[in-house]
């Protein structure tokens, strides 16, 4: 509480629960669970790339669908330190193109993705397996 008003005081506020650095693991990102949506990904979408040495983004159960999934395998090609991403559990229909075009772009660092539980059919995922 105390920092909090002394954060108060500075005139700057804390970071949001779900932004918050995990200093145990300050290279990941894990907004798992939270049920956040499209607007929330799309949002960080525009500021994703401005953060250093993120190394594992899961959004596991987010209930993501193309909307921001599309776009933020876009931007993925522009993290060179990403080396995990989990997005089980959200619906992947024409955003499985992004992810082969991800994969199969020279700069795709990525080591581990994790589709458990989504919502991809055969035919998508023969697409992105390509890569």
């Amino acid at each position: 509480l105390r920092d909090l008003i002394s954060q108060r005081k500075n005139g700057t506020l804390p970071l949001p629960v779900l932004l918050r650095r995990n200093m145990r693991s300050p290279n990941v990102l894990d907004l798992t669970g939270h049920g956040i949506g499209d607007a929330i990904i799309v949002a960080l979408n525009h500021v994703i790339t401005t953060l250093p040495g993120l190394d594992t983004l899961l959004l596991k159960d987010n209930r993501l669908t193309d909307h921001s999934l599309t776009p933020l395998c876009a931007s993925a090609v522009n993290l060179p330190t990403l080396t995990a991403l989990d997005l089980s559990g959200n619906n992947i229909d024409e955003s499985a193109k992004s992810i082969r075009m991800y994969l199969a772009q020279k700069k795709c660092n990525l080591r581990k993705l994790w589709l458990a539980k989504s919502d991809i059919d055969d035919m998508e995922c023969a697409d992105f397996m390509s890569a």
